[in-house]
C-alpha cells in the first residue's frame, strides 16, 4: 500500500488481439495490438437490460460511450447499442463491435452501483 506523497498507483495495461473478445471496465483504455489504436470505455449512457430476476417481454439495450483514439489523427467518440445493427461501428480501417455488458441487471441493484465492463471485438477491414 503506497502512503507517502506523490505514491502512484500502476493499472494493469490492457492489451487486446484483433479479432478476439476482451473485456474493458468502465474507465479503462485497451490498446489494440499491432494497431496503434486504444479504446477508452467512457461511459453507460443507458441500460434498459431486462433484470435477471424479473420476466420481460423485451430483452432491452445497453448502450455504452467510447473514444477512440489513434495516433495520427484526432480522438473520434462513438456510442454503441447491444442491439444491432448500432453495435458496430468503424474508425479508420478497424470495425469494433460490442458484444456484451457485464453485470446483468437484477431489480434489486441500484444500476449506479454497478461495475460495468464492456465486452468488444476489434478486427482489421
Amino acid at each position: 500500500m503506497c502512503v507517502t506523497p506523490g505514491c502512484a498507483t500502476v493499472d494493469t495495461a490492457i492489451t487486446a488481439e484483433p479479432g478476439t473478445e476482451f473485456a474493458l471496465a468502465l474507465g479503462k483504455t485497451a490498446t489494440i495490438n499491432g494497431t496503434g489504436t486504444r479504446l477508452t470505455f467512457r461511459q453507460v449512457s443507458d441500460d434498459s437490460r431486462c433484470p435477471v430476476d424479473v420476466q420481460c417481454v423485451w430483452a432491452g439495450d445497453a448502450k455504452i460511450g467510447l473514444t477512440i483514439s489513434r495516433s495520427a489523427s484526432s480522438d473520434d467518440e462513438k456510442i454503441l447499442s447491444l442491439t444491432p445493427p448500432n453495435s458496430e461501428t468503424t474508425s479508420g480501417d478497424l470495425r469494433i463491435r460490442f458484444v456484451g455488458l457485464a453485470p446483468a441487471p437484477r431489480s434489486t441493484e441500484d444500476r449506479a452501483q454497478r461495475k460495468y465492463v464492456a465486452h468488444l471485438v476489434v478486427t482489421r477491414g
